[in-house]
């Protein structure tokens, strides 16, 4: 089964200034989480390939009532972080529907950091999702999607 993704594309102001435009290009995938009442609205996440792990920002997993974290929290630290700019979150087991507008995946258990706050967007990691499925991305194309 094939569930689309969808590309978001702005242009970066401050290099548009400088003489020297750069698209901002991120690709996005539909996801509801589990909570106890059934699935959540839908919700917009970055297919992250350099991120090993999903994170969802507090906002999105505060008032899912999403089960106990798994305890292991830690600090996480991206491009050019430091101690004083990582964020933080614990470890924890979630289960994620991926879809789009004619379908969806099976339900699939996921672990991802649940942050102490929303320093960082939702992001979907290579753990879990696509160690599991085909990414298919060609953006001159405006063709991306993931074989499930």
């Amino acid at each position: 089964m094939r569930i689309a993704l969808g590309f978001q594309t702005k242009i970066d102001s401050g290099t548009t200034l400088a003489g020297l435009p750069l698209r901002l290009i991120r690709l996005l995938a539909q996801v509801r989480l589990a909570t106890p009442e059934g699935w959540s609205r839908s919700r917009s996440a970055i297919v992250d390939t350099g991120n090993p792990v999903s994170i969802i920002p507090q906002s999105v997993w505060r008032d899912l009532a999403l089960p106990p974290a798994l305890g292991l929290r830690r600090r996480l630290r991206g491009i050019g972080a430091s101690d004083q700019t990582a964020i933080s979150g614990t470890l924890s087991r979630i289960r994620v529907l991926l879809h789009d507008d004619r379908n969806a995946s099976d339900p699939v258990e996921m672990r991802a950091f649940l942050l102490d706050n929303d320093a960082a967007p939702f992001l979907i990691g290579f753990e879990d999702i696509l160690t599991r499925v085909t990414l298919h991305c060609e953006y001159a194309a405006g063709l991306a999607y993931l074989d499930i």
